[in-house]
């Protein structure tokens, strides 16, 4: 009876654990709340230990600080990347792509957190992704295990950490846009719009998309 007790204690107290925590993303706030720089009036991303990435959808920047350096921009999202003087606390990246639609995100500023949802991924590069907070701008979306998903941008909108790691590793802006749109009905997913002018665009409105590369996937819009 005794050793029964010991295999059985354990799981109760991994249980007394996470019960009752609820909406507490204290440590996940704790952490990469100190990743977040001021810079020309504006709130930055530290993303490795000498480079921030800083979404300006306002256009307020009009200087960066002496000895911070633009070493890549992205005019269409408003985005810089730019390298620090001084050495950062820089955050860990998680792919949005491969967090449960329904799972609850800290929205993180400098002093403070609220705990929100996905509402929608982006589309293309024309259409950020939507949150459920409308307060989303020069704040990032933190996950219970540290890492960030993504930065917030105007209006309940944000930018996916998969587009700022394509920003970090590749300054110039790279979209990968294939000149369609995409729309769910009744659990499939169709061809909505069509960019005429697109190269070779191969799609017709009205086409059903099944795979990519070969590969099934739940949604197309991550």
């Amino acid at each position: 009876m005794r050793f029964s007790l010991l295999l059985v204690l354990p799981f109760f107290l991994l249980l007394s654990l996470f019960a009752g925590d609820g909406d507490n993303y204290d440590p996940c706030f704790q952490k990469n709340s100190q990743s977040i720089y001021e810079l020309s009036g504006i709130n930055c991303l530290a993303v490795e230990e000498k480079t921030l990435i800083c979404h300006d959808p306002k256009n307020k920047i009009l200087n960066f600080p002496k000895g911070y350096e633009v070493v890549g921009h992205d005019p269409f999202t408003r985005t810089y990347k730019v390298t620090s003087p001084k050495v950062l606390n820089p955050v860990r990246f998680k792919p949005l792509g491969s967090i449960d639609s329904d799972k609850k995100i800290a929205l993180i500023g400098p002093k403070n957190y609220q705990v929100g949802k996905i509402l929608s991924y982006a589309n293309g590069f024309d259409r950020f992704g939507e949150f459920s907070l409308k307060n989303t701008e020069g704040k990032l979306l933190g996950v219970r295990c540290y890492s960030v998903v993504g930065i917030g941008s105007l209006d309940g909108t944000y930018i996916s950490s998969e587009f700022l790691q394509k920003l970090i590793e590749t300054p110039e802006p790279h979209y990968g846009d294939i000149g369609i749109r995409m729309s769910r009905e009744k659990g499939k997913v169709y061809v909505s719009k069509r960019d005429v002018f697109f190269p070779e665009n191969p799609f017709a409105v009205g086409d059903e998309i099944l795979k990519i590369n070969g590969q099934k996937y739940d949604r197309f819009d991550a």
